[in-house]
């Protein structure tokens, strides 16, 4: 039975100022492991005799056996996060592979070939490394991208330079680009083609653009923090550039 288990199991034997020691241990599993009832006692403001009852109440023969069941609970219950985030992302990968080889077509290559200026523009911080990325291992095969870093730049960038031998991609978690929505639809009617790399939804970037490309990517959520995983974005950029290099010697002299 693990600690969740015997608190619910006890808890209707316990006191107000019982509880709400059991709150403070819940609520900081990791320290308290490290604590000895003198300590717990101390951080509670209460006695050790007070912290005895309730481990007594709640069914352990004394602090030590306490103790080894909150640590052991809580190392379960972190090695099974640790075990269903990295099943998680191994699926996210398998899924942005499929979801590359689904969208992928060769005129999306030929484009960036052709096109007399390539421009990349990440939403956000996390995309920009992605682009920068992208853009280092383009040059290590001659061709030069150029990276818009700012959204003021892009849209600078779309009203005032491109035309439509040229090309831009754009790289974004969401697909949301409230920010630079009118740009973008102003480079359709410009003609200026355009690769859209979001994560797989209904988005109006996904909707304007010339080719897409998808990526999966799931969020988790530790205590309170949100995190997402970048490496799909990654994976789908570097497949990208792989399909460059092989199709390169059929649209460039160069390969």
């Amino acid at each position: 039975m693990d600690f969740e288990a015997i608190v619910s199991k006890n808890y209707s034997k316990l006191n107000e100022t019982e509880v709400q020691i059991l709150e403070y241990i819940l609520n900081n599993r990791e320290t308290v492991s490290k604590l000895t009832i003198v300590q717990l006692a101390k951080e509670t403001l209460t006695s050790k005799s007070t912290v005895s009852r309730l481990v007594k109440k709640l069914g352990f023969a004394g602090y030590s056996e306490f103790k080894y069941r909150l640590s052991d609970t809580t190392e379960r219950k972190r090695e099974k996060l640790t075990t269903e985030m990295s099943n998680m992302q191994m699926e996210d990968l398998h899924a942005t592979d499929r979801l590359f080889k689904q969208m992928f077509n060769e005129q999306m290559v030929k484009d960036i070939y052709t096109a007399d200026r390539l421009i990349c523009f990440g939403t956000g911080w996390g995309q920009r490394n992605v682009i920068n990325d992208f853009i280092r291992n383009m040059q290590s095969i001659g061709l030069f991208p150029i990276e818009v870093k700012s959204t003021f730049e892009f849209k600078k960038v779309v009203k005032n330079e491109l035309t439509d031998k040229d090309m831009c991609i754009v790289l974004s978690l969401s697909g949301d680009i409230s920010r630079i929505e009118s740009e973008l639809t102003y480079a359709l009617v410009k003609g200026i083609k355009s690769l859209s790399i979001t994560s797989l939804s209904n988005n109006y970037l996904s909707a304007i653009s010339t080719y897409n490309l998808y990526f999966q990517t799931t969020t988790h959520y530790l205590t309170d923090n949100e995190f997402v995983s970048f490496l799909p974005l990654y994976l789908i950029v570097d497949s990208l550039f792989r399909k460059i290099i092989q199709l390169g010697e059929e649209y460039d002299a160069r390969f």
